[in-house]
């Protein structure tokens, strides 16, 4: 809900404080918490996401997660980011 809200300093206090970024459960369309900022054009959130994803993958040698998922249209985060631009 932070990133949903433009809530960026939330955001980064919940992820400092263990909140999963990755699941997408978030609502119908199956949109990640990266998609729902890129949504609210909060690029704030979105840096803060990507930075926190991309630490957790450095140290876990994954990739990152967030840049992959899909929601039900099957478009990522940075589609939903660029259809938005106006």
């Amino acid at each position: 809900m932070a990133a949903e809200r433009k809530h960026s300093k939330l955001l980064h206090f919940l992820l400092q404080n263990g909140a999963k970024h990755t699941e997408q459960k978030t609502q119908n369309e199956g949109n990640s918490v990266l998609h729902l900022a890129c949504l609210q054009e909060d690029l704030k959130s979105v840096k803060i996401l990507l930075d926190h994803d991309s630490s957790k993958s450095k140290e876990s040698g994954a990739e990152n997660q967030l840049l992959y998922l899909v929601n039900k249209h099957n478009q990522t985060a940075l589609d939903l980011l660029l259809v938005n631009q106006h």
